[in-house]
């Protein structure tokens, strides 16, 4: 159905072409009304005008260049040399290279010696290449036939001071020829500095002696615009040199060198002669074989065609001034020449090209980027292909264009005819609201006049304005607020008539919402104000509405009076993206409704939509006769309203207020229809009981009869009752007479839910329903986590409700979710009461968009809480709001969703501290050593947080070490004793000192070890069936584990060591003190052998036990007077001299282990021996020291084990 687009907001183009406009679209039956009110119309286009544009300039720059390709710079002054003797060191030459060259300068080398010896370039000067090197060897000696070397050297110029090159010359045989040689270089500029020659060089060569050079032919060229030297070589000294086979292109002399052999008596024995030619050459087509004739002196020679390919031309386009982030940048470029190729630079897109091949050939494009936060300060176009003869550019940064895609609504562009007039083509835009952009070029330097209606953005041209040489631009914008053809646009240019391009592209302005729709229902009182809705819509079709911001603007209507009202659509008001205003119009008739000075400005004209039939007509109408409803408020689904008044009306002729129409017992017509949600989902709204029939926003499909009882002052009462939600509107109808009725409709009232039950909650994975733990002891439910794996995913159901007076007491409200912006659900957790339950973590994905809702029912399968324990949730509206009603009736929570347990735990640290550490790491068996681990129950999901609520009885994992020595696949576990820690806050910290336990075996064996690869590993035993994370040990099994379940504390093994302390018996004389060995041995699988790596255990003197003395001793003659450390596992036990006579013999033992016995002689007086406290050892060790002159009669002491 073709709308009433009849909003005069939009439309600026004239009085006349305003009034066409509504002529074209309005319906028939309200063109009366706006033919007799046509002065009101233009009176208010004032006030449609908006207050800001559409689309804004920020800045421009632009840019030009005349001309690209490559020119001659100049010649180096050249350098000869006669019987050069290479021998002597003077057989090379040193050309100058030209004055003025640049960096990038194509510089280039000739040489021709009158020998056939090798040319290169000395080392002294590097960097430069070999072009070419040709020769004829002569005869012998050189004598018989003149022999002849032509060379050619290249280089890019690095500095502006490059230094001459050194060419090496020369042979052994050399001297004999009384060799000669010139060189001279020569510069150019303007050449592709990364391959400089655009194919191969073509030469030819003539070992018999005349005035002819001939060159070889050239292939095709790949790029066009080069230059082509030509460079003669000849082993003798003509005069001059032209080019006399010229292939159709005009030749310019750069040089011609010779020089005369000192030696030769004139005999052209040892002369030489180089020359160089260039021309320009557009064509690709290949070239040659060309000829130099020299005037006078035969001679052997070589010619050689080389194309110099052209530099890509760049421009460079500065950014406009003050450019913004999200500004629009539009590059307008044209060129001469129609085969160039661009290269823009990186992020910019290609809005339009147009090539004008005919006449002087040119090309026009324009690119586009938005900006961005961080834009460079300019930007560079590289021309490729060839060179040109004019190129100019324009960068325009403008403001307020809509930047999502697609930015660029239309566009199209067209080659022109040569002329001074060049039209841009016509362009339809599908938006009201837009900006037109032209751009106009040709092939000459002018200014232009601007397309009538258009301001100009930028005017640039590449050379002298007037001239008929190079290429100008213009570009150009207009604000457009009509939709359709934009009509075409020419540009005059100020010089004589060429050839050119021209654009149109069109941009839709940054509106922030589409338009502006009033909505009513066709029929009105003249003893009422009359409620019309105006809606701000974010769609042509008003499927949503525009909720980010603030709507202003004006009502108006056509009618007698005419009339204007203000409105405001405030988004943070009720009714978000609409508000409703009301008309009270006293005298019968229609009024035509529209809307202005809309800010912002809309990107479409507005449109009407009477909702009692579905049309589009903005016409209401005002009667005198009619039904008025007392103001509905807001209602609970499904629990019955209170008494609501509908009186029926006229209007009193007298006063103009409303008054009594009848009484008694009607049969009134009534229907409710569906505002918001637009349509209704099935459920009926009842008056009093009966259910009547239920129609969209858009129009009344039909009406249902109710009995209603009128009293005295024509008013019945009536009880509504709907089991849905959304907005709601009623109407009434009653017939007077045959078609002739009195209706009415009652305000927008908002049925909001009962309540937003969760149901059925399962774990997603498994679909087992939730156990409702109600402790600790109860059942495990899901993991903890974020809800992104299937571990930690629950599901339930939420169901926006009505109230039912059956089981279970609501049902569900199939409306929720399909408002115009649809409402959301979320979710909220709370712990049950519990000591051990801290933390309340995150709920994740708790958001349930309206969208999402099915049948006013959602369920979301990827739920997850990021915590240990037992918790509950409740639904409520998302925003708090429903439709600006308020939250939900009730707010019934879950019951118990639980219990949640860890996903798993992870290592976040871990150390073993061997006993000894002094020479290399070690531990005796039965020796403490130190263990440190801090292990973490965790979540799963990406950030893997830490579960605080893993405490207490919700702990249920106990941590255990194991033991593997060399990864044999023999577990060690039990000879551990490690310390024990509790969980707190889901953290579990292990430090202390733990045993690994001296063998039960009293004869050796595999328990003895040694153990110097000895593997600790951790792992969690959860009842749950969490797990620790990187699993890579398993005591039991041999070699790389497939089934691990520990994962390893310390990837360094420790060494274990069965360790035993040994004293040996000792004999001296009692004049001198008397050294007693002591050892810490251990086991090394055969036998006890000295602990070299023990420097750590230290001996105290009141550790050693003194008994049994013999002889002359008695106790405490002597006395231990030295102990201390270890080293290298040995020690001396110093007992002082007793002196003379005091021969004998005393029983040592030492108390290693916790237990102590026997006395001590320390500085001579006896004590109690005290405990070393060293229980690894084993049993204490004894010897025996004597004093006196002989030693034991033993001649040879064996012990055995």
């Amino acid at each position: 159905m073709q709308r009433s687009r009849i909003s005069v907001v939009s439309m600026r183009r004239s009085w006349f072409s305003v009034l066409g406009l509504w002529h074209s679209r309005v319906r028939g039956d309200d063109m009366k009304y706006l033919l007799g009110h046509a002065l009101l119309i233009l009176s208010l286009l004032a006030l449609a005008l908006p207050a800001q544009a559409l689309v804004g300039v920020r800045a421009s720059s632009t840019a030009s260049s005349v001309a690209s390709g490559v020119t001659f710079v100049g010649n180096g002054t050249p350098v000869v040399g006669s019987i050069g003797i290479p021998l002597l060191g003077i057989g090379s030459l040193t050309p100058p290279l030209p004055g003025g060259i640049q960096t990038g300068d194509l510089l280039v080398c000739m040489i021709e010696s009158h020998d056939d010896y090798a040319h290169a370039i000395s080392a002294s000067t590097p960097g430069w290449t070999t072009r070419y090197s040709l020769s004829f060897p002569g005869g012998i000696l050189g004598l018989l036939a003149p022999p002849h070397r032509a060379s050619m050297f290249f280089k890019i110029a690095t500095s502006a001071a490059e230094p001459a090159p050194v060419i090496l010359r020369g042979g052994l045989l050399s001297l004999l020829s009384l060799n000669s040689a010139v060189a001279r270089c020569s510069a150019f500029r303007g050449v592709d500095t990364g391959t400089p020659f655009d194919i191969a060089s073509a030469s030819a060569g003539d070992d018999s002696a005349d005035l002819t050079i001939e060159t070889g032919t050239t292939a095709s060229n790949v790029t066009r615009d080069t230059m082509l030297l030509l460079s003669a070589h000849l082993n003798n000294d003509p005069a001059t040199t032209s080019v006399t086979t010229a292939g159709g292109l005009s030749w310019t002399q750069a040089h011609h060198t010779t020089v005369n052999a000192v030696l030769d008596l004139g005999l052209a024995l040892d002369d030489a002669m180089i020359s160089l030619f260039y021309a320009q050459k557009s064509p690709t087509a290949a070239v040659g074989p060309l000829v130099v004739s020299a005037n006078a002196q035969t001679g052997i020679s070589h010619g050689v065609l080389s194309s110099l390919r052209p530099a890509p031309a760049v421009l460079t386009l500065n950014r406009p001034t003050g450019t913004q982030s999200g500004d629009v940048l539009l590059a307008t470029l044209a060129v001469t020449k129609d085969y160039l190729t661009i290269t823009p630079p990186s992020g910019w897109s290609l809005v339009r090209q147009v090539t004008q091949s005919a006449g002087n050939a040119s090309q026009l494009y324009t690119y586009l980027r938005v900006a961005g936060g961080s834009e460079p300060v300019s930007y560079n176009w590289t021309f490729s292909g060839g060179a040109h003869v004019g190129l100019v550019g324009s960068l325009t940064a403008l403001t307020g264009v809509d930047v999502t895609a697609p930015v660029v609504d239309a566009e199209a562009g067209a080659a022109t005819v040569s002329d001074v007039s060049h039209t841009a083509p016509s362009v339809s835009a599908s938006r009201a609201s837009h900006a037109l952009f032209t751009a106009h070029a040709y092939s000459s330097a002018a200014s232009w006049t601007a397309p009538g209606g258009m301001t100009e953005l930028t005017d640039v041209a590449s050379t002298t304005l007037g001239s008929n040489d190079g290429i100008s631009l213009s570009t150009h914008l207009e604000s457009r607020f009509l939709s359709g053809a934009s009509g075409t646009r020419t540009a005059t240019a100020s010089a004589a008539a060429d050839t050119g391009a021209a654009q149109s592209i069109i941009l839709r302005s940054a509106s922030l919402f589409d338009h502006i729709r009033i909505e009513h229902d066709g029929s009105a009182l003249t003893c009422a104000a009359e409620p019309v809705v105006v809606k701000a819509c974010a769609d042509p079709a008003c499927t949503t509405l525009y909720t980010s911001g603030t709507v202003t603007g004006n009502l108006i209507w056509t009618g007698v009076p005419n009339g204007i009202i203000p409105f405001t659509i405030n988004p943070s008001l009720p009714g978000s993206g609409q508000t409703v205003v009301n008309v009270s119009v006293t005298t019968v008739q229609a009024i035509i409704l529209g809307s202005s000075n809309v800010f912002p400005l809309p990107g479409n004209v507005g449109d009407c939509l009477n909702i009692s039939n579905g049309s589009a007509s903005c016409q209401l109408q005002f009667t005198n006769t009619g039904f008025l409803f007392s103001t509905i408020p807001n209602q609970i689904a499904g629990v019955n309203s209170a008494s609501i008044t509908m009186q029926a009306v006229r209007t009193d002729n007298n006063t103009g207020v409303c008054s009594t129409l009848f009484s008694g017992n009607r049969v009134v017509e009534m229907a409710a229809q569906c505002m918001n949600p637009t349509t209704c989902a099935g459920q009926a709204v009842s008056i009093n009981g009966v259910p009547i029939a239920g129609s969209p926003a858009s129009s009344i499909a039909g009406y249902t009869p109710v009995s209603l009882s009128f009293g005295a002052n024509s008013t019945a009462s009536f009880i509504q009752r709907y089991p849905d939600v959304g907005s709601i509107r009623l109407s009434a109808r009653y017939a007077l007479e045959p078609g002739v009725f009195v209706s009415g409709s009652s305000n927008n009232y908002v049925v909001r839910p009962y309540d937003l039950r969760i149901v059925d909650i399962a774990a997603t994975a498994s679909a087992a329903a939730n156990p409702g733990a109600a402790n600790a002891s109860g059942p495990a439910f899901v993991a903890a986590g974020d809800g992104s794996t299937a571990v930690s995913q629950f599901s339930l159901s939420v169901a926006a409700a009505a109230y039912s007076d059956n089981a279970p007491g609501y049902t569900v409200a199939p409306n929720f979710g399909r408002e115009l912006v649809p409402e959301g659900v979320l979710l909220s957790h709370a712990l049950i009461a519990d000591a051990d339950l801290l933390n309340p973590g995150t709920l994740f994905n708790a958001s349930l968009p309206g969208s999402s809702f099915v049948g006013g029912v959602v369920r979301p399968t990827s739920l997850g809480w990021n915590e240990v324990g037992i918790m509950q949730l409740v639904a409520g509206i998302a925003d708090g709001d429903y439709l600006g009603a308020g939250p939900a009736a009730l707010a019934t929570p879950s019951g118990n969703i639980g219990r949640f347990y860890p996903a798993g735990f992870r290592r976040l640290s871990s150390d073993v501290t061997p006993a000894c550490s002094a020479v290399a790491d070690f531990t005796y068996m039965g020796q403490g050593f130190n263990v440190a681990a801090t292990l973490q129950a965790v979540a799963a999901g990406s950030s893997q947080s830490v579960t605080q609520n893993y405490r207490g009885a919700y702990a249920k994992g106990q941590v255990l070490l194991a033991a593997e020595h060399a990864d044999n696949g023999i577990d060690l576990s039990s000879r551990l004793t490690v310390p024990t820690s509790s969980w707190l806050a889901g953290v579990y910290t292990l430090n202390g000192t733990a045993q690994f336990a001296r063998p039960l075996s009293a004869s050796p064996d595999a328990s003895w070890g040694p153990y110097d690869n000895l593997l600790l590993g951790v792992r969690v035993a959860d009842s749950d069936g969490a797990v620790l994370d990187g699993l890579n040990m398993n005591p039991a099994t041999a070699a790389t584990c497939s089934t691990c379940n520990h994962q390893l504390l310390d990837s360094t093994p420790m060494r274990m060591r069965l360790g035993r302390l040994r004293l040996q018996n000792a004999y001296g004389s009692e004049l001198l003190p008397l050294p007693v060995p002591l050892e810490a041995q251990y086991w090394n699988g055969s036998l006890y052998a000295t602990n070299t790596l023990d420097s750590c255990t230290t001996l105290a003197a009141s550790q050693v036990a003194m008994g049994n003395y013999q002889g002359s001793l008695a106790a405490c003659e002597t006395s231990v007077s030295t102990a201390g450390l270890l080293q290298s596992g040995r020690i001396n036990l110093t007992l002082s001299r007793p002196g003379p006579g005091n021969g004998g013999s005393v029983d040592l033992s030492l108390n290693a282990g916790v237990a102590a016995s026997g006395n001590s002689c320390i500085a001579g007086a006896a004590t109690t021996a005290t405990a070393a406290g060293f229980g690894w050892f084993g049993v204490n060790p004894g010897a025996r020291a004597t004093f006196g002159l002989r030693r034991s009669p033993l001649i040879y002491l064996r012990e055995n084990f």
